[in-house]
């Protein structure tokens, strides 16, 4: 059976972490199977959509790498095709015109402490619906569940969980199609699954109480029922269900605040996967060489993905662990000669953005400046604040962070020692500057000013001088990055 998937997101706002990894997920078992995945705008509740969100749902999936393998189909545009559908429902006995007012439901909704529709029109005859029907009496069209008698449960079959039955006694008789013509998601979805000849339903968990009802819909018209897959919950630390209302959920939240979107899709896969054969908590808290067994390259998350690897238990969000996939991936495109430049392009505009003059140096010094503080990054935001002094001849020690950082570090001694280093740096020849030179000064200067065995006396008055931070990359590599005129500019100007 040729695999074909969909990713069908509403368009009412922007694309969040769990559609992505709805998304990457459908998209994943496409190409590992050499199927086709197709997305789909599930427009039909006109009232929630939001305009330019289906465009802005197609464009940050684009910068994934996740598009679609045919023409997006929009919903809106298949109301004839639902009208149609429904129809022979109501002709087979599979569905039924609905004519209680919204005041009658209220009614009911006030005076029933259950929710689920009364099955009032149900008495009304096939000959008076169509009556009625006709005269354009304003109606909705449900499903009609199985009495008890006729089918106790609906058994839905879960690649993760098995097979699951659910009562028909807790089936509403959901509406099909709305008063106004439109479909319900229900109708919609199952048409277009069939019609699409989707062969697996990859989406998050919170669908899995509607499956009953897609699955009586596809016995009703006789159609095959493909697989389901639901996707576990996402969870926030605390283990509560990760909300779309909460802050930073957003995809392009995350791209803004610096995050690569080849880190995301590594963090997101990661959210209820782990490859064959590992338990993903005991690799993350492994030691470095495993590193290789949870970052991954859009690449080798196709050669690895498999839906049986997939944990039905609850995927916690949890930002530490994204930090870490993101900084390895940084790391990993500067090792990289091809990409490292690719590096450069994304940091520039953030370094502009923030007031810093990057036109003066040359693409590999700033390359140079980006590899020297890799190890401290975390996002490619954090390049502004470690990398930033890089790009000036002088650095300020008028911020707060610097004003601090000198209360703790500067002392009587610290000025004849840092002049002690200054003498050491002059006396490296241009022609052997580099690290290794570097640390040798360093070390002759911490042996003759006497704190051999307290280096951060003189280190860290250095640093402060050099850069203002208290954090950064080693000191011998800051001093090698910045060059012999600008480190001995810093140093030799006595602060106030």
């Amino acid at each position: 059976m040729a695999v074909r998937v969909r990713f069908a997101p509403s368009p009412t706002g922007a694309l969040h972490i769990g559609g992505l990894r709805t998304a990457l997920f459908n998209h994943l078992h496409a190409i590992a199977n050499q199927g086709k995945f197709i997305i789909r705008i599930e427009d039909t509740d006109q009232s929630r959509t939001v305009p330019g969100a289906a465009d802005n749902l197609i464009e940050t999936l684009g910068r994934f790498g996740i598009v679609s393998h045919e023409n997006i189909e929009f919903q809106s545009k298949r109301k004839a095709k639902y009208l149609s559908e429904v129809n022979k429902l109501v002709d087979n006995g599979g569905a039924y015109p609905c004519f209680c007012t919204p005041e009658r439901l209220l009614s009911m909704r006030q005076t029933n402490k259950n929710s689920m529709y009364d099955k009032f029109c149900r008495s009304v005859s096939a000959t008076e619906a169509q009556r009625r029907r006709e005269e354009g009496e304003p109606h909705t069209i449900r499903l009609r569940v199985p009495g008890v008698e006729e089918m106790p449960v609906v058994d839905v079959f879960d690649t993760l969980r098995g097979k699951i039955s659910f009562p028909t006694t807790s089936i509403d008789d959901q509406i099909l199609l709305k008063s106004d013509g439109m479909p319900t998601y229900h109708l919609a979805s199952v048409v277009d699954d069939y019609s699409m000849q989707i062969s697996h339903v990859i989406r998050g968990e919170e669908w899995l109480p509607s499956t009953p009802k897609h699955v009586l819909l596809y016995k009703m018209f006789d159609w095959k029922i493909p697989k389901f897959t639901h996707l576990p919950l996402l969870l926030n630390p605390d283990g509560s269900k990760l909300s779309k209302r909460q802050s930073d959920v957003a995809v392009t939240d995350y791209l803004n605040k610096g995050y690569l979107p080849s880190a995301l899709l590594n963090f997101v896969a990661l959210l209820g996967w782990s490859p064959a054969g590992t338990d993903l908590q005991e690799l993350l808290l492994n030691d470095d060489e495993e590193e290789h067994k949870v970052i991954f390259t859009y690449p080798e998350l196709i050669k690895e993905f498999n839906l049986k690897n997939v944990n039905k238990s609850g995927a916690v969000v949890d930002i530490d662990r994204l930090n870490w996939i993101n900084s390895m991936h940084i790391r990993m495109m500067l090792d990289d000669d091809d990409k490292a430049h690719e590096v450069v392009e994304l940091v520039l505009p953030l370094l502009e953005a923030s007031g810093i003059e990057v036109k003066k140096e040359k693409k590999e010094s700033t390359l140079l400046f980006l590899r020297t503080v890799a190890s401290r990054v975390h996002t490619l935001n954090d390049f502004v604040r470690l990398a930033g002094h890089f790009f000036s001849l002088d650095v300020n020690l008028e911020s707060p962070t610097a004003k601090k950082m000198k209360d703790d570090v500067w002392h009587d001694k610290a000025w004849d020692m840092v002049q002690t280093t200054s003498r050491h740096i002059e006396l490296i020849k241009e022609t052997e500057w580099s690290t290794k030179a570097v640390k040798k000064a360093l070390r002759q200067s911490c042996k003759e000013a006497g704190v051999k065995k307290q280096q951060s006396k003189l280190m860290m008055p250095i640093r402060w001088l050099l850069t203002g931070l208290p954090v950064g990359a080693g000191l011998p590599e800051t001093i090698y990055a910045l060059g012999k005129e600008r480190t001995l500019h810093r140093i030799q100007r006595e602060p106030n």
